[in-house]
């Protein structure tokens, strides 16, 4: 069984919602000016379908490749943000975290139970970026930018149940009868 098979579909089906709907009020409102971010965010939007297709066991085209492109532009973004706008510390960790998520797609159909901890700590970056953003969002972002702060709070959890699941059956782990 693959791991997308493992994470409900409703899960893609609101990320799908959400990263639309983000790069959609982005463009709306800033128009060319975050034109990165809202690339990054329908490449995402994609690939966040390819995902839902894979889950459904429907073979698609690389998840792997869109995920990364994606991910691509948001490190523009972060880039150009930090050298027009300042804010280093917040945009840096937006751009570690995206650094994580391309890793994330490199290594999405891992079982391997080393990935899973990475993956929820880039997960956990973007929780704690996409809630300050929302924070400090004084205009129509705000409300596309919580709903992918819950797009990282549902990936962290399922992916944190897979380690607590693999934790469980790690021999190491169990107790040795004597």
């Amino acid at each position: 069984m693959s791991i997308h098979e493992k994470i409900p579909t409703y899960t893609f089906l609101y990320t799908i919602l959400a990263h639309f709907i983000v790069a959609i009020t982005s463009f709306s409102i800033y128009g060319f000016k975050h034109i990165f971010f809202v690339i990054g965010h329908l490449f995402i939007t994609f690939t966040q379908i390819l995902l839902f297709l894979s889950a459904l066991n429907i073979k698609t085209l690389s998840i792997t490749l869109f995920g990364c492109i994606g991910h691509t532009f948001l490190i523009a973004f972060a880039l150009y943000s930090m050298y027009k706008y300042g804010h280093v510390k917040w945009f840096l960790l937006f751009l570690i975290a995206q650094m994580g998520m391309i890793y994330f797609y490199l290594h999405h159909e891992s079982d391997d139970e080393y990935d899973h901890p990475r993956f929820v700590m880039s997960f956990m970056m973007l929780l704690v970026y996409y809630v300050h953003a929302f924070w400090v969002s004084i205009n129509h972002m705000k409300y596309p930018l919580l709903m992918i702060a819950g797009v990282y709070i549902l990936f962290a959890y399922h992916y944190s149940m897979f380690i607590l699941d693999s934790q469980k059956n790690h021999p190491s782990l169990q107790e040795v009868s004597v």
